[in-house]
This record gives C-alpha cells, sequence and structure tokens, in this order.
C-alpha cells in the first residue's frame, strides 16, 4: 500500500501553499562568480533574469522572459540600473507606477544571488541542518571540509536539485591525500540528498604524483552518512603519473577510513564506519596508474573495514588500469574493494566493469558487476553488466557477473581444506543474483600487448583461482536472464528475501539498517521502494483475539493501545481484520501519536464498544507539536482507508495542540477519511456511533487548514451517529482557507448524517499586509461539498477576521454541496471578525455562510450549485422537541445513504436523553426512506430555437441570413446579402440558429440617421431625438456594426416612454455546455445630451413579471476606450449628460449576473457623466450570479460624474452570490465623483453572510467621491459587515473627501441596527481616504447652512483635488494606479428647498408682461434676466420680444449683472450721449476691454446687435470675469460659418461649446440681428454655463436657475420637486 501522503492525489480539491518572500541580498566576498538564472513573480506571471557576477560584484542583469505589461516593464527595468550600483536589491526601490513588475525583478534577482551565494543555511541540527541549494553553495562546502571541518556530528541536506555541468573540474568534498594524513579534512557528518539530484559532476586529474582519492566527495571520515542522493552524467578521469602512486575514484567518493576499532583494539561484525543508503549513480569512471594499485567504482572506490551500503543502485561504465608494473587494478559496480566487516545489501549494478593490470603475472585486474575485490557480507544484490579483466597470465580468474574475488575473511575450512563454514550466526553471502547473458572477458597481455581475449563459460558469480583456495566456496548465487531481471516477478522476489537478510543481520549485531523493497521503474527493478516491513500481525500486542469478527483483537491497556498504533505500516493496515476495546482506557500518561501515523492508513474495523478512551495528548497549549511533512495527519487515527469502520468509542478529554508550516489534517477521531477513487462511487470510510470531547487547536503558517471535531477532512464514505463537544481552534497566519468545523472541516463528495455537535468553534485566516485568507467556520461542517443531513448544531462560532464562511449547519456549501434537514441553537452566538475594528454580532445566527452557484470546473465537470433546503432554527423552550422533528425526516429521507456504503438501517432514532438533557441518536436503528428532495429536481429547459425573426452573419461579414422560427422550427429562410449557399451561407444559418436559441435579436442593419430629428451626429450639429420613437430607435439600432462610436446626440423635448424598454446598449448570457457565458454584447460609444429634459415612464420588467436581462437601464451597456488606469489622452470617452429619468420602474430577475443602474447598467472603461438625475423604483435579483445595483449606475469603471442626484428605491438580493447596491452605483472603480447626492433607501439580501455590499452612495467603492452626500436608509437582511451611510466597503484605493450622511437613518444587518450609523461598513486594511466625512441629522442634511456648506466646499474644490491627486500618487507604492478623472468642469450650487438641498430653481417672479406667453420657447429666459433686474420692460406691460435687442442695452445688461460698479474717466464713444442709459455701462465695458466699437469715436449704442456681436460681448465678459474660454466648437458642420467676421470666429466657437448659440437648420446667422426674446436665451445660457464654475470670483452672483412662474402648475410643481434644470426652452434652437 502506498504511503498516505500519495492520498493526496486523490483529493478532488486542489490547495496551493504560498511562496517566501525572498529577502533583499547582495553580492560579495560569498558570491561565487558566473552566471545564475533567478525567478521572481511579476505583475502577470514569473519574471526569470540572469545575473552575472564577477569578482564580488554583479557585471550584468539581462532579461531572460517576462510576461509583463510593456509600459509597466519599461519603467521596472530601469531596476537594472540601480541594482547595478548598489551590488544587489538591498535599499532598492520598487519603481513607482510599476510596482508589481519591480518586485518581480527583485524578486529574480535575489533568486539568483541566493544561488551565487556561498553562504549555508540552518544550524547543522537534525531538525535545522545546512542546507546547500546552489553549485555555489557545494562548492562552498567543499572548501570549508578541505579547510578543516569536518561536520563530525552535524547535519548537511540538499535543498534543491544542483547542475555541477558549469564547474569545469570538480574539487572533492575534503582532502584528496592519503586518509591517515589528513583525517581533520574528510567529511565525518551526516549528508542527506532529500532525493534531489547532483548532476554533470566532472573531474579531471591527469597528473597525480602522490596517493589521490577522487568523486564527489574525497574520502569519508568513519562516522560519515550519506543517503537519498543520486549523481547523474558524472564524468571522471584520474591519472596517476608517478610510480606506485595509488589511485581510487568513486561518483560518490573515492574512499572511505576503516570503522572505529573497539576498545582494546578489536573490531566484530558490528563494528560499522561508513553509512551509504538509498544512493544511486550514473556516468564513467576511468583510472590509470603507474605500477600503482587502482580503484574505479560506480559509488565507492574503495570500503573499508565496516562499510555498510544499502538500497543503491548504479549504471556506470568503469574502468580500472594499473600500467607499467605489477600492481592490481579493482573495478566494481558499487566499489572496487571492500574490508572485513563491510556490508553490501539490497544492491544493483546495471553498467560495465573493466579492471587490467597488463604486467601483473599475479592478481591483475579484479572486476565485479557488484565488486571487485570483497571481504563484505553481501546479501540481496544482483548485477548485470559485462565485466572484463586483464593481466599478464596467470592462474587466476578474478572476474565475476558480481565479484571479481571472494576472500575467506571469518570464514572456517571444511574437512577438505576449503572455506565453506560461515559463522554460526549465518552467511556472509546470500541471495544474489547475476545475469546467466552477462559477458565475462579476459584479456592475456604481453607486456602491453594484447594476446588473447578468452569469454568464461557459463557465466560465473565470482572469479576463481586454481592455486588459491583462501576464498569463499560456499557463496551460492542464483543465474537469470536480463530479461527476467527486468520483470515485475523479480522485484517481488528480491523484496521477498528481505526478511531472511534482516535475521541474518540482526544475528550479526547489525543495527540501523532499513532495506527498501524492490519496484520496477523504468524497465529495471530499483530498490527504491518502501521501507520493508514485515506483513504478519504480531498478535503479541494485544489481550487476544485473532483478528476476525467473532474473536476480534482485543485492546484493554494504554500500551496496547499504543502498541497498536505503531504496528501499522506498508503491509498491515488491517484490512478485513477486526479490533476492539475491552476497556475503558487512559492514555494521558504520554503524547500520543495516531494509528498509523501519517504514513499507513487504517483499513480495518475498529469497535469501541462503547468504552471510552481518554486524555490522549498531541502538544500542549503553551508548546504545541511541531508537525512535519511526514506527520500531517493527527487524531485517534492518522488516516482511515476507504475500508475501515470505526464505531462505538468516545474520545474524552482529548488535547490536541499543533502547530506546521503548510497544510495539515486535524481530527478527534481522525484527521483524514479516504474514499473511493472511482468517480461516481461515494464509498469509503465509516465512523459510526463515536463522540469527542476536548479541545482540538491548530495553527499553521499557510496552506489551507482542515479541523474537525470528529475528522479534519473527509472523502467520501460517512460520519453517522456521531458527536461533537470540543472547541476547536483553527488559525492560518497567511492568505490561505482555516475550515473547522465542530463535526468535520472539510467534507468532499461524503456523508454527515444523523449526528450533531455541541461545542464551540474558533477560525482565523489572516488579512493582513495583503493576504486574503479567511476563516471557513460551523457548528457542523465548515465547508460541505458533500452531504449534510438530519444533524443538528449548537455553540458559539467565532473568526477573529472578516469572513464570508461563517453559518451553523455550514459555513460553505460548494458547487457539489447539500445541506438538508439540519436544526441550529439561535441561542448560540456567532462573532465575525472578533479582532476587528467592525466585529459581526449576527443576529439571529445564520445556518449557512455561503453557498456557490452552478458552474464548470477546471477538468470540465459541469456542477449544479449548492443545496440548501429546510434549515431551521430552535430555542432553549424548543430544544427537546427537535427529537421527533428528526425522526419525522426518516419516513422522506432526502440522501440515499446506501450509495455510501451504508445498510439501509445505518442511522438510529434520535431520542431526548433527560439526564443528560440531551437530543441524542439512541440505540434503535431509524426506518429510512429515501425520496429525492425537490430542490434536486431541476429541470432545464431543452435548448430550442425561440419564436420570432433572426439574423445571422459568418465571420468574414460576406453572408447575411434572416430565418422565421415558430412553435420552435425555422418556417422560412431568407439571405438578407451575400451567398444562398457555401460555408459562408452555413456560417450565417448557424449563427442565425445561435442567436434565435439564446435570445439575440440584433440584426445587422445599418444605421439610419434619418430616424432622428435632424443633426448630422457632430459636437456641433448632434442628432436630434424629439419623441419616444426617435428614442426607441436609438436603443434598436445598436448592433454588431452599430454602436454610434463618437456620435452626439441632444434631446430637445420631454419623453414619456410606455411601455417595456430596450436600454441602449445591452448585453446577454447564457448556459452553453454547462457553463455561463457571454452570449452577446453591444455597447453604446457615443455621446448623449439630455438638453436637460425629461424621460418619464421607463419601464424594464414588472412586479409580477421581472425582466431577464444583464444590462439594464436608460443606457445598459455603454463603453469607452480607456483601457488603463491612466487619465485618457486621445481615448474616446461615453458622454452622458443633462438627462432627467423620473419614476423609473426597473424589475429585473436573472440567473446569471445583472448590472442594474437607473441611467446606466454597466459604464466601462471611460464615461463622464453631468448633470443626470433619476427618481423611481429598482428591484433586482439573481439566482447564480452577482447582483449589482445603483440609482444612477450598476459599475462605473474610469471617469466622472458631477452635479448628479438620484432618489430611487432599491432593493437587491442574490441567492448564491454577492450583492453590490448604492443609491448612486453598485460599485465603481477609478471613477471620480463630484457634488452628487442620493435620497433613496437601499436594501440588500443574499443568503450568504458578508455578501451584501450596501451604501447610501455605493455598494463596493473603488473611486473617489467628493462633497457627496447621502441620506436614504440602508438596510441589509442578511448580516454583513458591509453596510455604511456611504459606501458598503471601501476599497484600499477609495477616497470619501467632504462627504456626509443621514445619521438618523436606519442602518441595519440582520437583526442588529448599527447605532451610530458608520458612514463606510468595511475600510479594507484601513488604507482608504476618509477626510471630513461626518453624519448629519435630517435636519442639518436639509439646512442652508448645509447647503451653504456644499457650496463652500465647491469653491475650494482646487485645493481639495490636489489633496487627493497627492494621495492617489502615493498608491503607487502600493501597486495601484488610480487617476482623478475630475476635470474640473462647472459645478451646480446646491440649495435647500422643502427639508433638501439639492439642485433646486430659485423661485420665479410673477411676470407682469402680456407679450409673453407661458410655454413659449423664451418665457424662462424673460423670466430669469426680468427675476434678475437685467431687464425690464417696454412699458404698458409689455416686454416686446420680437423688437432688435441694441448694443448699448446688451452692455448696460451685462452692466447690471455686475451690479453697476462705480466708473471713472468718460465714455471714449462720441455717439454714446452724456447721461443716457447707457453711458456709465459703456464707459466701463470699454475701459475693461469687453467693447471696443466700431471706430475709436463709433460705437453705435442704438444699432440692433448682430448675434456675433452679442457672442463676442459675451465671450470677453467672460474673460474679464476669469472664466473658463479654452473650450472651441468645430464650426465646419454650420453651412454659413464662413460668414463670420474674423474678429467674431473665436467667440463664435466659444458660444457654439458652450451651448450659448445652438444654430438653427445647420445655419448659425452670425450677421442677423438679435431679438430681445433671443438676447434673453443667450444671457440665461450664458449665466447658466458660466456659473458652474469651481473657482468664483467673492463678488460673483450667486449661482441660481430659475423656472418660468407661467408654466403649468403642474409641471412648475414637478421640476421643482424633481431638482432638475428647467432650463431648456421649446420650439427655436439657438
Amino acid at each position: 500500500m502506498p504511503k498516505l501522503l500519495s492520498l493526496l492525489l486523490c483529493f478532488a480539491m486542489v490547495f496551493s501553499l504560498l511562496a517566501l518572500p525572498a529577502q533583499a541580498a547582495k553580492a560579495d566576498a560569498s558570491s561565487v562568480d558566473g552566471t545564475y538564472t533567478g525567478t521572481g513573480t511579476g505583475r502577470n506571471g514569473d519574471i526569470t533574469l540572469s545575473v552575472t557576477i564577477a569578482d564580488g560584484k554583479i557585471t550584468q542583469i539581462e532579461n531572460v522572459s517576462n510576461k509583463e505589461t510593456p509600459k509597466y516593464w519599461a519603467e521596472a527595468v530601469k531596476l537594472f540600473d540601480s541594482i547595478l550600483a548598489a551590488n544587489g536589491t538591498d535599499g532598492v526601490d520598487a519603481v513607482s507606477g510599476a510596482t508589481l513588475s519591480s518586485d518581480g525583478i527583485l524578486a529574480a534577482v535575489d533568486d539568483a544571488l541566493a544561488k551565487a551565494s556561498s553562504q549555508l543555511s540552518g544550524s547543522g541540527t537534525e531538525a535545522d541542518p545546512y542546507v546547500i541549494s546552489s553549485a555555489a553553495q557545494l562548492q562552498a562546502f567543499a572548501a570549508l571540509v578541505d579547510a578543516g571541518n569536518t561536520y563530525a556530528g552535524q547535519y548537511v541536506a540538499l535543498g534543491a536539485d544542483i547542475d555541477l555541468s558549469g564547474v569545469d573540474n570538480w574539487n572533492p568534498i575534503g582532502a584528496e591525500a592519503k586518509s591517515d594524513t589528513c583525517l581533520d579534512k574528510l567529511f565525518a557528518g551526516t549528508f542527506d540528498g532529500r532525493g534531489h539530484t547532483v548532476s554533470g559532476l566532472k573531474i579531471r586529474v591527469a597528473d597525480a604524483a602522490s596517493e589521490t582519492n577522487v568523486g564527489l566527495f574525497s574520502t569519508f571520515g568513519n562516522t560519515a552518512v550519506v543517503k537519498n542522493l543520486n549523481l547523474t552524467d558524472a564524468d571522471i578521469d584520474l591519472t596517476g603519473t608517478a610510480d606506485s602512486v595509488q589511485c581510487r575514484a568513486g561518483i560518490l567518493a573515492g574512499d572511505t577510513v576503516n570503522a572505529a576499532a573497539k576498545d582494546g583494539g578489536s573490531r566484530s561484525h558490528d563494528s560499522i564506519g561508513v553509512r551509504i543508503d538509498s544512493c544511486s549513480a550514473t556516468g564513467s569512471v576511468n583510472v590509470t596508474g603507474q605500477n600503482g594499485m587502482v580503484w574505479a567504482a560506480g559509488l565507492v572506490g574503495r570500503s573499508q573495514i565496516g562499510v555498510c551500503i544499502t538500497n543503491c543502485w548504479t549504471d556506470a561504465a568503469l574502468r580500472a588500469e594499473s600500467l607499467g608494473g605489477t600492481k592490481s587494478a579493482y573495478a566494481g559496480g558499487i566499489t572496487g574493494h571492500t574490508g572485513n566487516y563491510a556490508v553490501l545489501a539490497n544492491c544493483a549494478a546495471f553498467g560495465t566493469a573493466y579492471a587490467s593490470s597488463p604486467m601483473s603475472t599475479n592478481f591483475g585486474g579484479q572486476a565485479g558487476g557488484i565488486v571487485g575485490m570483497s571481504a563484505a557480507k553481501q546479501y540481496n544484490t544482483y548485477a548485470v553488466g559485462d565485466v572484463t579483466v586483464g593481466n599478464g597470465g596467470t592462474k587466476h580468474t578474478w572476474v565475476g557477473a558480481l565479484a571479481g574475488e571472494i576472500t575467506s575473511s571469518g570464514m572456517s575450512k571444511d574437512s577438505s581444506g576449503s572455506y565453506t563454514v560461515y559463522p554460526e550466526q549465518g552467511a556472509f553471502r546470500l541471495t544474489n543474483y547475476f545475469a546467466s547473458d552477462a559477458v565475462l572477458k579476459v584479456e592475456t597481455y604481453d607486456g602491453d600487448t594484447l594476446k588473447d581475449t578468452s569469454i568464461v563459460e557459463p557465466t560465473v558469480d565470482r572469479g576463481f583461482s586454481s592455486t588459491l583456495k583462501s576464498v569463499d566456496m560456499a557463496m551460492t548465487s542464483t543465474a537469470m536472464t536480463k530479461a527476467d531481471m527486468a520483470a515485475a516477478a523479480f522485484a517481488g522476489t528480491l523484496s521477498g528475501n528481505i526478511p531472511a537478510v534482516n535475521a541474518v543481520l540482526a544475528a550479526y549485531g547489525i543495527t540501523g539498517v532499513a532495506l527498501r523493497e524492490w519496484q520496477l521503474d523504468g524497465g529495471r527493478v530499483l530498490p527504491t521502494g518502501d521501507v520493508w516491513v514485515s506483513g504478519e500481525v504480531d498478535t503479541g500486542i494485544f489481550a487476544s483475539g485473532d483478528g476476525t469478527q467473532a474473536s476480534p483483537y482485543l485492546i484493554r491497556t494504554a500500551d496496547q493501545l499504543r502498541a497498536f498504533a505503531g504496528s501499522l505500516n506498508n503491509k498491515i493496515n488491517y484490512a478485513d481484520k477486526y479490533v476492539a476495546l475491552d476497556a475503558d482506557i487512559d492514555a494521558s500518561d504520554a503524547a500520543w501519536t495516531p494509528i498509523g501515523g501519517s504514513d499507513w492508513a487504517f483499513a480495518g474495523t475498529f469497535d469501541g464498544r462503547g468504552h471510552t478512551i481518554s486524555g490522549l495528548t498531541v502538544g500542549s497549549a503553551s508548546a504545541p507539536l511541531a508537525l512535519d511533512g511526514d506527520n500531517l495527519f493527527i487524531g485517534l487515527f492518522g488516516v482511515l482507508e476507504k475500508t475501515a469502520v470505526v464505531r462505538d468509542v468516545a474520545l474524552r478529554n482529548v488535547a490536541f495542540y499543533t502547530s506546521y508550516e503548510a497544510t495539515a489534517y486535524v481530527g478527534g477521531i481522525a484527521g483524514y477519511l479516504n474514499g473511493s477513487g472511482e468517480s461516481n462511487v461515494f464509498t469509503g470510510a465509516v465512523v459510526d456511533g463515536c463522540s469527542v470531547s476536548g479541545v482540538i487547536s491548530h495553527t499553521s503558517a499557510k496552506g489551507n487548514q482542515f479541523v474537525g471535531g470528529i475528522v479534519g477532512m473527509q472523502y467520501k464514505g460517512a460520519v453517522i451517529n456521531s458527536a461533537s463537544f470540543a472547541d476547536l481552534s483553527c488559525t492560518v497566519l497567511s492568505g490561505d482557507l482555516a475550515e473547522v468545523g465542530g463535526l468535520v472541516g472539510l467534507n468532499n463528495r461524503g456523508l454527515v448524517a444523523n449526528s450533531y455537535a455541541v461545542c464551540s468553534v474558533y477560525g482565523s485566516g489572516s488579512r493582513e499586509n495583503g493576504n486574503e485568507g479567511m476563516a471557513v467556520v460551523s457548528a457542523l461542517v465548515a465547508c460541505n461539498a458533500g452531504t449534510v443531513v438530519n444533524c443538528y448544531g449548537s455553540g458559539d462560532t467565532t473568526t477573529k477576521e472578516y469572513s464570508t464562511y461563517v453559518g451553523m449547519a455550514s459555513g460553505w456549501v460548494t458547487g457539489i454541496g447539500k445541506t438538508y434537514l439540519c436544526w441550529y441553537d439561535l441561542d448560540s452566538t456567532m462573532l465575525i471578525g472578533k479582532d476587528t475594528s467592525t466585529p459581526q454580532l449576527v443576529r439571529p445566527v445564520e445556518s449557512i455562510g455561503t453557498k456557490v452557484s452552478s458552474g464548470v470546473n477546471d477538468e470540465g465537470d459541469q456542477y449544479t450549485g449548492g443545496l440548501v433546503d429546510r434549515m431551521t432554527g430552535y430555542d432553549a423552550a424548543g430544544y427537546a422537541a427537535i427529537a421527533a422533528a428528526l425522526n419525522a425526516n426518516f419516513a422522506a429521507f432526502p440522501a440515499d445513504i446506501t450509495v455510501y456504503g451504508l445498510t439501509a438501517d445505518a442511522l438510529r432514532t434520535w431520542t431526548y436523553d433527560a439526564a443528560r438533557k440531551l437530543v441524542v441518536p439512541g440505540a434503535d436503528a431509524a426506518s429510512v426512506t429515501y425520496v429525492q428532495p425537490a430542490c434536486e429536481k431541476v429541470t432545464k429547459p431543452e435548448l430550442k430555437l425561440l419564436d420570432g425573426v433572426w439574423y445571422g452573419r459568418d465571420a468574414d461579414k460576406t453572408t447575411v441570413v434572416k430565418i422565421t422560427v415558430a412553435d420552435g422550427e425555422i418556417t422560412e429562410t431568407a439571405v438578407v446579402s451575400g451567398e444562398s449557399s457555401g460555408s459562408a451561407y452555413d456560417a450565417a444559418l448557424a449563427k442565425a440558429e445561435y442567436k434565435a436559441t439564446y435570445g439575440d435579436f440584433s440584426t445587422y442593419d445599418a444605421a439610419d440617421p434619418a430616424k432622428f430629428a435632424g443633426g448630422s451626429g457632430t459636437q456641433a450639429d448632434p442628432y436630434r431625438i424629439a419623441t419616444e420613437a426617435q428614442l426607441r430607435y436609438l436603443a434598436e439600432s445598436i448592433n454588431a456594426d452599430v454602436d454610434w462610436c463618437g456620435a452626439y446626440f441632444l434631446q430637445t423635448a420631454d419623453i414619456s416612454l410606455s411601455g417595456e424598454w430596450l436600454p441602449i446598449g445591452w448585453a446577454l448570457n447564457g448556459e452553453v455546455n454547462g457553463k455561463k457565458t457571454a452570449i452577446a454584447a453591444y455597447p453604446f460609444r457615443g455621446n448623449y445630451d439630455g438638453g436637460d429634459h425629461m424621460i418619464s415612464g421607463l419601464r424594464i420588467g414588472s412586479e409580477d413579471a421581472p425582466a431577464d436581462q444583464m444590462a439594464s437601464g436608460l443606457f445598459g451597456l455603454t463603453a469607452g476606450e480607456l483601457s488603463t488606469n491612466d487619465l485618457p489622452t486621445d481615448q474616446r470617452m461615453v458622454t452622458l449628460k443633462n438627462i432627467h429619468l423620473e419614476d423609473i420602474g426597473i424589475y429585473v430577475s436573472t440567473r446569471y449576473e445583472t448590472f442594474t443602474g437607473g441611467l446606466a447598467g454597466s459604464a466601462q472603461n471611460g464615461i463622464y457623466i453631468d448633470n443626470c438625475s433619476v427618481t423611481g423604483v429598482m428591484n433586482v435579483t439573481t439566482s447564480e450570479s452577482f447582483a449589482r445595483a445603483g440609482g444612477l449606475a450598476a459599475s462605473v469603471l474610469r471617469g466622472a460624474v458631477t452635479n448628479s442626484w438620484t432618489d430611487v428605491d432599491i432593493t437587491a438580493a442574490t441567492d448564491t452570490n454577492h450583492v453590490y447596491a448604492g443609491g448612486l452605483y453598485g460599485m465603481d472603480n477609478r471613477a471620480t465623483t463630484v457634488n452628487c447626492y442620493a435620497l433613496g433607501s437601499v436594501t440588500g439580501n443574499s443568503t450568504n453572510n458578508n455578501k451584501v455590499h450596501i451604501g447610501g452612495l455605493v455598494g463596493q467603492a473603488g473611486g473617489v467621491h467628493i462633497n457627496c452626500y447621502a441620506a436614504g436608509n440602508v438596510v441589509s437582511h442578511k448580516t454583513t459587515t458591509d453596510v455604511g451611510a456611504l459606501n458598503g466597503r471601501s476599497a484600499g484605493i477609495a477616497v470619501d473627501y467632504n462627504c456626509y450622511f443621514n445619521s438618523e437613518a436606519l442602518q441595519q444587518q440582520g437583526d442588529t441596527v448599527n447605532v451610530p450609523a458608520v458612514a463606510v461598513g468595511v475600510n479594507a486594511n484601513d488604507s482608504a481616504m476618509l477626510k471630513n466625512v461626518s453624519g448629519k441629522t435630517k435636519a442639518e442634511l436639509g439646512s442652508e447652512a448645509f447647503a451653504q456648506l456644499l457650496n463652500d466646499n465647491a469653491a475650494r474644490m482646487a485645493d481639495t483635488v490636489t489633496e487627493v491627486d497627492a494621495y492617489l500618487e502615493t498608491l503607487q507604492e502600493r501597486g495601484f494606479v488610480h487617476k482623478d478623472y475630475y476635470t474640473g468642469n462647472d459645478l451646480l450650487t446646491w440649495r435647500a428647498q422643502d427639508g433638501v438641498v439639492g439642485f433646486f430653481a430659485e423661485s420665479a417672479p410673477e411676470l407682469p408682461f402680456d407679450d409673453v406667453a407661458a410655454g413659449s420657447w423664451y418665457s424662462d429666459d424673460v423670466a430669469f434676466v426680468f427675476g434678475k433686474g437685467l431687464m425690464v420692460g417696454t412699458g404698458g406691460n409689455h416686454f416686446a420680444p420680437a423688437l432688435a435687442a441694441t448694443r448699448g442695452m446688451v452692455v448696460r445688461t451685462l452692466y447690471s449683472m455686475e451690479n453697476e460698479p462705480d466708473v471713472t474717466g468718460t465714455c471714449p464713444f462720441a455717439d454714446v450721449a452724456s447721461g443716457s442709459y447707457c453711458e456709465d455701462a459703456v464707459t466701463w465695458a470699454a475701459a475693461n476691454g469687453i467693447v471696443s466699437g466700431y471706430s475709436a469715436a463709433a460705437f453705435g449704442p442704438n444699432d440692433g446687435i448682430t448675434r456675433e456681436q452679442l457672442a463676442t460681448m459675451l465671450y470677453e465678459y467672460a474673460k474679464y470675469k476669469g472664466y473658463d474660454v479654452a473650450k472651441a466648437a468645430d464650426l465646419s458642420g454650420f453651412a454659413d460659418q464662413g460668414g463670420i467676421s474674423a474678429y467674431a470666429v473665436g467667440p463664435m466657437q466659444w458660444a457654439v461649446a458652450q451651448a450659448i448659440i445652438r444654430g438653427d437648420s445647420f445655419r448659425l446667422n452670425p450677421q442677423s440681428g438679435a431679438t430681445r426674446a433671443s438676447a434673453c436665451a443667450m444671457l440665461h445660457r450664458f449665466f447658466v454655463t458660466s456659473h458652474r464654475r469651481t473657482r468664483p470670483r467673492a463678488h460673483s452672483l450667486p449661482r441660481c436657475c430659475i423656472a418660468s412662474a407661467r408654466r403649468s402648475p403642474e409641471r412648475t410643481a414637478r421640476a421643482l420637486q424633481s431638482g432638475r434644470n428647467p432650463l431648456f426652452k421649446k420650439g427655436k434652437l439657438f
């Protein structure tokens, strides 16, 4: 059975761990020269750089790869120079505006410098070894050993694979000289490769003049331990040049030191020194000597006395040659030579071995597949390679498939004189194998000339001699073919030998050896499996029994329980075995190790028989047990295998206190329950009738954590009839999930039924420093991705931080989770965000925290969405009665318990235990009848064609097809344009059918401007809209080709809508192949000016029949071109202004997300909104996605909104997701809102806690709000932190400056009324800017003083904007780009009226003129100028509107507007009579450059004034006042623009841009005379536009708007109540 960590592969949920941030680093003397690559995480993914170091200095940094946005990358790479200058990252700050890319660069350089550094981390203990993670560090380590640090008693480990191919000639670790001359310079500690690989080792020694030993290490000191290390692609070439010099080479090491002698100087079989375990090596070794002994080996050149090599394998080409003399050469796949008491066990060799001494006539070359010459014990080894020896002619044949020569050391002779007798402890060589088809050769030389090559046949295991008798003659080995040795059966044979090997090793007193099982891996049988263990249960650890159901293994004592816990291994999991308690057990005397630990899962049946185990202890409150990678599962059992059953055991007073650095699983009964690996099979481990009390507390640095009173994590299987009384706590310190449940932390596709919990549950998931962790907390099951049914929960649930995952029955019901028929204690306390500035006491407590909607997972599997049905709360008075209610559920049980491997009678009936005052599962079996619940019976409508007319077009836009559908069938197909057959036709037809299936009714018709009332669509000459039909055409015209990009529209009359409204710009979602899919999106990209007219009666859906619509509002979807968070340069923005919506009624109910706003649903990528208002009602619901609703707009991304207001009562709700709703916006992101207010109330609801985000202004704010206020109630029916009078939640980039709210309005979440009301529900990370934000009473909000405060704020807008902009710049240091999009446009004046402060018109005087008809196009203009005392009548109740206006009259009016300042000097114009009505006015105007006359002497005061002259005077007056006159319209659309006098071109461009002159039928009529009526109109427009200023002069008149008192009383009242500016005139346009 595989180790338990492999069980993680079957998890259906994948959890990631966070990398720790790199520390700032510098290159220095410890940095090894070279080029190193490093990787860090940037804005869009990995950034990889190369860093070159020379002489401790960074000399070059180059980009290897990155995915960064070019504009950010261009800024971030400026860091390269800073890093070079600083010689590292220490002290180098990120580039402002490119913080995330900069952080990635800094991290990549740090990573490269870490690889270059020779400094080792760690302290050298076993728990904290020195860690080597780079070639530079390995080289530095070698140098340290060379310098005299043996590391004896210390621990060193690899932290990564290491590539040495860049090292030209490796310096072995330790001195290479004769060992007894340099013992103080040889490695003698423990080196753990941790399974890592060192590749590319290359050694070249061409002139060894003295004894030399080489390899990764040179020579091992006699206490050295090397394990778990892989060496690949080694290339070693060692040549001795001096006579008789001994040379040794092995890929791991050249030599070893003898094991230490015992007291008295002797050694024995148990004298083990160097230990080498679980290592492998590949490559080549070539050793050449001059009349000197030489050794070449795959692992160790020479293994001296007491060396123990186990579980190793090699594949190396080996060659040892001793030339020019008679000295021997040795070659062996594992080692060249072994001394006495050495051990070679469980090893294999696959390479070739060659040993030759051509001039030796004695021993010559000695070579074997495993060892050249051996005195070692050799067990369970095999070799398959060819072996060759060479000599000058000898009576010895020291060549063998396993060994060249095996000595008789330690053996005795038999009666014949042969060494065939081993010591009584057992054989020295046992169960060895060799390839019968390996080729053994003997080369015979004459001098240095090869004379003969012979093949030894048959292949033998060891060499032999015709004269030497002191060799092992008892060894028996088994010959097999290479093919048979590469089969799984051979692995079984070798593994089966291990018990015999272990027995003989034990007999010889050899300890510390753990032989691994053999496994077939890549066509080879290797000793790389788990450590072998016996598969026989040791019955002696139990009190009695044989493990059958009739006679289970019985446990009566704590010692027996602990022995049972430690008895599991890879052979023993107690499958089909029965274990039972025969007594209560107190295990408090020692720390508890879970049954099976974290390596082995229990697979049998454990029956507690109602007994109690008390005092299980893991760690303590003051010293939690630090878990590690081999110790992840904590409980009575670590892991329960899919066949396991644990029943009827009670754990009392458990005390589990643990900590870890990553994911762990902690539960009372088990850390983890495993289930079937087959899809759609839900059987697994079962916990039945168990209970737990005590404390379970777990803390982790990172990774998702799973903690439960019964089980930490459950994969399939069942927890039934069980109870938890534990106090549970789980904390994760980084941005991950702490999943902690009274019964189960995570239920993944399993069943939790008929169980209860009475416990306290606490969770903490860090949200500090940008972390996005969260606690998932529940009295029953924290995260339910399975089925929870017929349970009840009681007790307090608490989170330290904000969380959306807190519920009594389930904190989180995933898309495949089902929580049915559960009860929960209403008297429990639920506290969210206990340690935050805004803790939430959830009242009433919630049954479910979050429920997930349907969708498709990463593997493409559809899931239905979380299901929750019939959750019921109870109080103390009704508690006992829930037993009957729970029992009543069995008659129509909503879960089929048999699919979990349970019998139909597995559940027990509930009863009230009066003595314990508890409702508990009793002893009687329940009769369960499965009835599928109605909530699961969801029948999706069959996809079919919808009735109607539908259009399709091919991708190349060559062919358009129209289809007519009736009763779901195509009744007519017509080609609108293009081909009537072929691929284009087929594609167009398929598109039409697709659109008919999902409801995309758009056409491909071209835009038809003739549908409008006039205009050319330019800014100077906009398309005119005067009727409902024209407005509806604008909406209906938008399609894939028509978005009115850059076009201008002007509404010229009030419009009353009738019937259902189609938004201008719209989008459509649908389910395609089980997944939410964007079907269509057709945005409006133009500009609309409502002309201050009203649009009334907008209706979308109704209360009884809400619309299924994604984007709703007058405009559904708008889109500009601003795709980045920078200020626009030449990107096109959508502009909506002067639009007033009255009495809207929008009712929307959708499956997927909705964007519902009064003015606009979704305003994306650039929007300017000015002087717009909305009143009415909005009701929005979604079932499977988020709901965004705003009185003005649901969502605004990038842009500015000014001078706008709403009075819309909004209700927004969702079943499974988030609600974002606000009086102005549901959500804004990087939009600037200035001088706006909202009066309506906002109500939100969700089935999920903390997923309602609602505010009087904005639900979730990520924009700038200045000089705004909100007055309405804000109520969430669901408990949430995100309820605020202004903003429900402010993101860390939001700004609220000079903003106010109604402190008396109702502010409520759940049953909790916020007293006092708060401006912002949650200020994320406390980093949003809130300044001068305060609450005011309703009376104060409606006062003149408040209006004056807002006007004073507006007057100081320049200073405010400067301060806000400075704050936004600081956001770049946090990696955010946020700009202020307010351009300084004019701001409306605030006034108080009827208890409301808004943009109200001043009361208009009664006009005394008989010739100014009410409702005439000029009546409001006359009322304005008359009311201001700027113009009077002509006598006899006459105003004479048609009379020509004179030049003197206009100048006199401007002079009156300026409050008739004192005049000095005389009038410069002779034709202005002294004492005339306009003398002072003309004198003043001339002195201030407002007029210049016809000439120096002539002004023409009585001449009629032309339109261009009037425009010029107003233009110069505006300059005098300091108003902005930079705006200039393009006049090319006017046919008579050439008739404008040269002096008047600029003023006319300005006047048109300011809408002071509007033109008539594409003409400006610059030379036409202005009547008194038209002069009033131009003066009125000038006054309104010029007085919407940010910084008015101190002596300016108050800004006001006056409506005519002669309009109908009803319309006047409506205008005043709505607060709109009723300025636009009917009829002729100017």
